[in-house]
C-alpha cells in the first residue's frame, strides 16, 4: 500500500515525523528507569519469604532494627545472658520443601556459582605496580576469575538494559542526545547500589558489599555514554573545521568538564590504584562525584530530576544512617604476635548480627610517620565484629563487659595496618616498661591497658537481615585472618542452638601460614568448642591447616613435600590442643572438604552399611524416619553408594582441568589405611606440577584408632599423631594430622536433611574454589540434604 499527496508525490502513510530527541529521548530514559526498578521488585519478591520468617521468629526484636541507629551499650530489656536459661529441646519441625523444587533450585545455585579459570595473560602477578599485596604462596594453584557466572549475567544485564533503550527510534549519528540522556537515567541506580544504608539493606536484607560490583559496572557503563555523546557530537564539525568553535561553547565546555570530572572517578576507582592508595581513592572518589554533578546540572537542564534531586534524596537517606551510626569512644588496642592487633570496644551489648562489619577510624600518629603515615588519623576502614552480641553469644556469656572485638592484621611497612600495629606495639612496650618500674617500686607490677580515640560508623554487611543459619549441617572455612568473620558467625550459630536446643553438625576449617597464628583466636575458639559439649546432639568439628609451616616447607615458593614425616613445628609447646580438633600439616582441599561433610551427612554410617532402625524405607531407599543404625562390619555397599551419589574419585575428575594434583604416599612401608605401596613423591612429579595434600576423611576404617596399636612402641608413633595396628611398621593413618578427637556418635544416628550452610571468608581465590566445589555437588545430593547455601566473603591480603 503505498501513500501519496494532494499533488500525487508518494509520502510516508504516516506522516512526515521530525525526531525530536528531546520528547523521545526522555520517554526511553524512563523506560530505563522502569527496568531496573521492576528488577528491584523481583528481587524483593523473591526476599519476601525470608522477611516473613524474620517476622514470624521475632528476630526482629532483637536489636535489628535498633541496629540501624548504629551499636548501643545496655538499654533496659535488651540484654540477657544466653546462659541465664536452660536450654529447651526444640520442637520446631523443619519446613518440607518438595524434593522437585529443591532440585530446581539445586540446578540454577549450581550454575550461577560456577566460576571459570582466569586466563593467564589476563593475570596483574606479572606487573609489579598492579601486584596485589599478598605474601607468596606455598601451594600456587590455578587462579580463577573473579566472579563467578551467576554475578557475569547479573552484570550482563546491565549493558542488556542499556541497548534495549538506545537502539529503538534513534538518530544516534545525528543526533546522539540519547547517550547523554541514559546516562543521566544510570545516575540513581549508582548511588542505590553503593548506599550503606539504602534500599537495598532496608528492603533486600543485603550489605552494600554483595552489590557493590554492579555499583561498579554501572559507573563504567555511563562513562562510555558519556564518551560516546561526546565522540558523536565531536565529528559532525570535523568535516566543517568547527571543532574548536564548537567546543568553546559555554554549554560544551561544561560538558567537558563533567566528562573531566567523571573519567577522574573512573580511573581512581580502578582495582590497583585502590589498593595502591585507599586515602587517594577515597579524596579523588568525592571531589569527582561532586565535580560531576556540578557541571552536569550546568550543562543540560534536563539534569536536575536525575542528578540533582534524586541524589539529594538517596545520598541524604544514607549520610543520615551513617551518621546515625556513627561512635566516639576509647578502643582498647592490644599489639599480639604476629603482627596481629586486637581493638576491643568493651561494654557494648548489640546492634550488630553475626558477621557484620564497621568503619574503623583510630586517631593516632605512628612512631615513625612518613608523608603517608601523618594523614593517618583521617583513614577509615572496615574490619569484621568477632562475636555476636550477648543475646545471642557465647563468648559474651563467659565474659559480660567483653563488647564487641576486632582484629586488624598488619600489612606490612608503608600500610595504615602496618602503622597501627607499630603504635599499639610500642604502647605495649611503654605500659610494660611503666609496670616494671611500678613493680620495683612496691606498686602494682599489672600492665595497664593502651586506648585509643576511635571513631566508629556502622555495622554494615553481614550474612544478611532476614538471613538464620538454622541449617542442620554448617560448614565455616576461614583463611588467615578471615577467621575474625568467620568466629563472629560461629558465635551467634552456637548461641542461638545452645539457646533453642537445635542440634546439628558444625564443621569449623581455618587455613593459616604458621601455628604461631593460631594464638590470634585460640582463646575464643576454645570456648565455642567446650560450651557444645552442654547442648545435646549438637557437634562441633575444628580443623586448622597448617599451609607453610616451616616443617613442611623451608621456602615459600617450594611445594609440600610429605606431611607425614614431618614433625610438630617447635612453637608446638605453645599450643594446648583443643576438644574435637585436628591439626593437618597441608592446604584445604575444598572440594574434598565439601564432600567429607555431605558425605558426614546423608551417609553418618560410613562406610558400613546402613540399616533403617525403623525397617521402613521409603521409595527412594532412604530410611523414612531419617534415622539409621550402623552395623559392625562392611557391608555389600557403603552408605555414599546407597544414596546415588558418586565415589569422591569420580566428583575429582573434574578437578584435573582446575588444577595438577599429585597424590603423595609414604615413602616406604605399607600404611595401615590403605595396602598400596608408598611411592617417591618426587619420582613422577614434573617441575611443573603442584603438589598437594588430601584432606583426610572425617571418617577413619578399622583399622586406625586415636592411639598406636598393638606391637607398636610408644616411642615408634608416627609424629602425625594417627595410630596404626599391628604388623604396619608405625606408619602413619593419615599424614600430617595431629590431635585427632573427632566426636562418635553411639547407636541410632540420625540422616541430616534439614539443609547445609557454607560460610567462607578469605581471598579471592579460595572464595572461587570454594564456590566451585558447591556447583559441583550433584543435584540429587543436594536436594537429599535439603539444599545448600553458600555465603563468601572476601577480603584483599
Amino acid at each position: 500500500m503505498s501513500c501519496t499527496n494532494a499533488a500525487g508525490a508518494p509520502i510516508p502513510c504516516s506522516g512526515w515525523a521530525v525526531y525530536d530527541s528531546y520528547v523521545t529521548d526522555p520517554r526511553y530514559q524512563r523506560y530505563f528507569t522502569i527496568a531496573w526498578t521492576c528488577l528491584f521488585a523481583v528481587a524483593f519478591l523473591l526476599t519476601l519469604p525470608g522477611i516473613l520468617g524474620w517476622l514470624r521468629s521475632g528476630r526482629w526484636k532483637e536489636g535489628s532494627l535498633a541496629g540501624r541507629l548504629g551499636l548501643y551499650e545496655d538499654m533496659s530489656g535488651g540484654y540477657r545472658r544466653i546462659d541465664s536459661t536452660e536450654p529447651a529441646p526444640s520442637t520446631a519441625k523443619r519446613t518440607r520443601v518438595p524434593r522437585p523444587l529443591l532440585a530446581i533450585s539445586a540446578a540454577v545455585k549450581s550454575f550461577a556459582l560456577a566460576t571459570p579459570p582466569l586466563p593467564s595473560f589476563l593475570s596483574l602477578d606479572c606487573i609489579p605496580l598492579l601486584r596485589p599485596r599478598r605474601a607468596p604462596s606455598c601451594h600456587p594453584t590455578r587462579n580463577l576469575l573473579p566472579f563467578s557466572l551467576g554475578t557475569l549475567l547479573l552484570a550482563l544485564l546491565i549493558p542488556a538494559f542499556f541497548f534495549a533503550t538506545l537502539l529503538p527510534e534513534s538518530e544516534l549519528r545525528t543526533n546522539p542526545n540519547r547517550f547523554g540522556f541514559l546516562a543521566l537515567a544510570a545516575i540513581p541506580p549508582t548511588f542505590v547500589l553503593s548506599s550503606k544504608n539504602g534500599a537495598v539493606q532496608w528492603l533486600l536484607g543485603k550489605g552494600w558489599t554483595s552489590v557493590n560490583f554492579l555499583h561498579r559496572w554501572l559507573g563504567r557503563m555511563m562513562v562510555l555514554l558519556v564518551l560516546l555523546h561526546f565522540y558523536f557530537w565531536t565529528i559532525q564539525y570535523a568535516p566543517s573545521h568547527q571543532v574548536t568553535e564548537f567546543l568553546s561553547g559555554t554549554k560544551e565546555q561544561r560538558g567537558i568538564g563533567a566528562l573531566v570530572f567523571l573519567l577522574i572517578i573512573a580511573i581512581s576507582s580502578a582495582g590497583p590504584l585502590r589498593r595502591f592508595s585507599y586515602p587517594a581513592f577515597f579524596v579523588l572518589h568525592y571531589v569527582g562525584i561532586i565535580g560531576f554533578l556540578v557541571f552536569v546540572n550546568k550543562h543540560t537542564i534536563y539534569a536536575q530530576g536525575w542528578a540533582t534531586y534524586s541524589v539529594l534524596g538517596i545520598y541524604g537517606l544514607d549520610i543520615f544512617g551513617r551518621l546515625a551510626g556513627m561512635r566516639v569512644r576509647y578502643v582498647e588496642v592490644e599489639a599480639m604476635e604476629g603482627g596481629m592487633v586486637r581493638v576491643a570496644m568493651r561494654g557494648l551489648h548489640g546492634g550488630w548480627r553475626a558477621g557484620q562489619h564497621v568503619s574503623l577510624r583510630l586517631f593516632f600518629t605512628p612512631p615513625s610517620p612518613s608523608l603517608f603515615s601523618l594523614f593517618r588519623s583521617f583513614e577509615a576502614h572496615p574490619f569484621s565484629i568477632s562475636n555476636a552480641p550477648p543475646s545471642h553469644g557465647v563468648l559474651n556469656a563467659s565474659s559480660p563487659e567483653r563488647g564487641a572485638e576486632l582484629f586488624v592484621r598488619s600489612c606490612g611497612k608503608g600500610s595504615w595496618t602496618g602503622d597501627l600495629y607499630d603504635t599499639a606495639l610500642l604502647g605495649r612496650k611503654v605500659a610494660q616498661a611503666q609496670a616494671d618500674e611500678r613493680a620495683r617500686e612496691g606498686g602494682d607490677g599489672r600492665r595497664k591497658t593502651f586506648y585509643m580515640l576511635a571513631l566508629v560508623e556502622g555495622p554494615h554487611g553481614g550474612l544478611g537481615t532476614f538471613v538464620a543459619v538454622e541449617q542442620e549441617t554448617v560448614l565455616l572455612v576461614a583463611g588467615g585472618s578471615g577467621m575474625s568473620f568467620t568466629l563472629g558467625v560461629l558465635d551467634e550459630v552456637v548461641g542461638r542452638r545452645k539457646q533453642n536446643g537445635q542440634g546439628g553438625k558444625i564443621e569449623v576449617v581455618w587455613a593459616v601460614r604458621d601455628k604461631a597464628q593460631i594464638a590470634w583466636f585460640e582463646e575464643p575458639l576454645r570456648t565455642l568448642v567446650d560450651s557444645v559439649s552442654s547442648i545435646p546432639n549438637l557437634t562441633i568439628t575444628l580443623r586448622i591447616y597448617l599451609t607453610c609451616d616451616p616443617t613442611l616447607t623451608t621456602e615459600p615458593s617450594a611445594a609440600p613435600l610429605n606431611a607425614s614425616t614431618y614433625p610438630p613445628s617447635a612453637s608446638s609447646s605453645t599450643f594446648a590442643p583443643l576438644l574435637h580438633t585436628q591439626l593437618i600439616y597441608a592446604r584445604p582441599h575444598l572440594a574434598t572438604l565439601v564432600h567429607d561433610t555431605l558425605a558426614a551427612a546423608l551417609a553418618p554410617c560410613g562406610n558400613c552399611y546402613p540399616i533403617c532402625r525403623c525397617g521402613d524405607i521409603d521409595g527412594d531407599g532412604i530410611c523414612a524416619n531419617d534415622e539409621e543404625e550402623c552395623c559392625g562390619g562392611p557391608g555389600p555397599a557403603n552408605g555414599i553408594e546407597l544414596l546415588g551419589g558418586s565415589s569422591e574419585d569420580d566428583e575429582k575428575k573434574g578437578e584435573k582441568d582446575m588444577i595438577d594434583e599429585v597424590q603423595v604416599l609414604p615413602k616406604s612401608g605399607k600404611s595401615c589405611c590403605s595396602p598400596t605401596k608408598g611411592i617417591d613423591s618426587t619420582a613422577s612429579t614434573q617441575d611443573n606440577e603442584i603438589l598437594e595434600l588430601d584432606s583426610p576423611s572425617t571418617s577413619a576404617p578399622a583399622c586406625c584408632s586415636s592411639k598406636p596399636g598393638k606391637g607398636v612402641e610408644a616411642e615408634k608413633a608416627p609424629a602425625c599423631g594417627g595410630g596404626c595396628c599391628a604388623g604396619t611398621g608405625g606408619a602413619c593413618c593419615s599424614g600430617g594430622v595431629e590431635g585427632v578427637k573427632e566426636p562418635k556418635e553411639e547407636g541410632p544416628v540420625r540422616v541430616r536433611t534439614g539443609g547445609m550452610a557454607v560460610v567462607v571468608c578469605g581471598p579471592g581465590n579460595m572464595i572461587a574454589e570454594m564456590r566451585n566445589a558447591v556447583a559441583r555437588v550433584p543435584i540429587a545430593k543436594q536436594a537429599r540434604v535439603g539444599g545448600i547455601d553458600l555465603h563468601s566473603e572476601h577480603f584483599s591480603q
